[in-house]
Order: structure tokens, then sequence, then C-alpha cells
């Protein structure tokens, strides 16, 4: 059985870079509208919250929340390597973001996904999130974005 970690850091480590960058490059590949659209939502620099999953030592997966506005958090940069995806492994980064988020006493979390990303609206769905009128730079109608009460 493989061991599981998952590292609080930054954006500064340099799993979760190449994590983000695999990321970036499915979104083009799929041609998924958070590629598209300002490539400053998509930035990695300054994030002070990020967490990389590691399975036996190699870096498997990724998230990461920025501070939207004084009760809430955005959920940022959620990858799973797509080998090992339908493991549990985002559920348990999105958990460890949520409990993070709430233990610096946010009450919300938020998130885009393209519309075109039907596995990431499913899973955000069974996890709890509920779809809400698009916020900030995310007010595109290639967007959906969700909300949840921590």
């Amino acid at each position: 059985m493989s061991q599981i970690e998952i590292l609080l850091t930054d954006s500064s480590n340099v799993d979760f870079q190449k994590l983000a960058f695999e990321l970036e490059k499915e979104q083009c590949e799929h041609n998924w509208s958070m590629a598209d659209i300002d490539q400053d939502l998509n930035k990695t620099e300054s994030l002070a919250s990020v967490l990389v999953m590691y399975e036996s030592g190699l870096p498997v997966a990724c998230g990461a929340i920025r501070q939207y506005d004084t009760s809430s958090v955005e959920i940022k940069h959620m990858y799973v390597l797509p080998f090992l995806r339908r493991k549990n492994l985002a559920s348990q980064i999105l958990t460890a973001l949520e409990f993070l988020a709430k233990e610096m006493k946010f009450k919300y979390c938020f998130l885009a996904a393209g519309k075109n990303q039907l596995g990431a609206i499913s899973f955000y769905s069974k996890n709890g999130y509920k779809q809400m009128k698009n916020f900030g730079k995310y007010t595109s109608n290639n967007n959906i974005c969700f909300r949840k009460r921590i």
C-alpha cells in the first residue's frame, strides 16, 4: 500500500509548479475556457496556501486557496495526475483546503470551472458546492461558479 502525504506550502514549491503546469497544459489541450480567458486568473505566483499531495514520495495532486474577501476564499489549481483520478485524491485535497480555510476563519469557499469541464462540475456538486452567479473575473458564459459554506 502506498503512503499518502499532504504538504502545506506556497506557490514557490517546485512540485506545485510542475502540477500547475500540467493542469494548464490539459486545459489548453481540451480547449477548456479557463485556459482561454484572462491569464491572470491562472497565475500561480503569490499563493500563500498551497497543498501538494505525494504518493510514495511522488507529487500526484495539488490545490490552493486564495483570499477572495474577508469571509471567503477561492479554490484554485485543483489537479490530480490523470492516471490517478477516481481514487479519492481530489476529495482529500478539497477537504484539506476547506479545513485550512475554516481554520483561517473563512466561512465560504468559491470556485469556477469551465462549462465544458463536466467531471469537475460533477465533482464539486457531489462535494456540496452549489452553483451561484458568476463572480469577479469569471463573468463569461464559459464558466460556472460554485460556493459552499464551510
